[in-house]
């Protein structure tokens, strides 16, 4: 289906003519902004962009299992990027990171809850993560998160792309640590009969 059009008028934005357009959507029913460039040799309209923006939402079944809140603030995250506020977004993304991470070791070794939610992120990445790729990636994305939130860069070549880049690479190592050991508790083996004294006696 295709959204239906209600209204349209020529306004003036930065120096240029646009062409607004009213419309609803046929699915959310909702209405929006589409904003046409206007080419004046060729009398024609190129889209640009529409407004209110509503971004997905991403779903992570898994880790929700042990995360409640890292959805939330990555989603947050995500629609901050999407409306433009890229600075507030790498914030966002380094605390969705240090969700994701605490509530991952808590549920690895809940005895310690306290103990992990008190410390700093990096404390928690070598402390509570072994020595595997899900540390080492942890850790890197766990640098260009700080960088988001700091005056200076210290990593002045990469960006907001690559920390999303090694934050998906994070939740990848975390998703496949949380399948394998769903795998394992529902595949123990049966316990082995024990001998007993009458199984050997001739």
């Amino acid at each position: 289906m295709i959204a239906a059009i209600f209204s349209g008028a020529l306004s003036d934005q930065d120096n240029s003519t646009y062409l607004e357009a009213i419309f609803k959507c046929p699915h959310c029913l909702l209405y929006f902004v589409g904003y046409y460039s206007r080419d004046y040799g060729a009398n024609t309209h190129t889209f640009r962009r529409s407004l209110p923006r509503t971004p997905l939402k991403e779903d992570f079944p898994l880790i929700d299992l042990v995360s409640e809140r890292f959805a939330e603030i990555y989603n947050q995250s995500v629609a901050a990027e999407e409306y433009g506020l890229g600075d507030i977004a790498g914030s966002g993304y380094r605390k969705a990171l240090e969700f994701l991470v605490k509530d991952f070791c808590i549920s690895l070794d809940p005895q310690n809850a306290e103990i992990i939610k008190k410390k700093f992120l990096k404390n928690v990445i070598d402390d509570h993560l072994g020595d595997g790729k899900l540390k080492r990636v942890a850790t890197l994305t766990a640098w260009l998160g700080n960088d988001e939130g700091h005056y200076e860069r210290r990593w002045v070549d990469k960006d907001l792309a690559d920390l999303k880049a090694l934050l998906a690479l994070t939740i990848t190592f975390v998703n496949e640590e949380i399948q394998t050991e769903q795998y394992i508790q529902s595949m123990q083996p049966a316990t082995p009969k024990r001998l007993q004294l009458k199984d050997v006696e001739s």
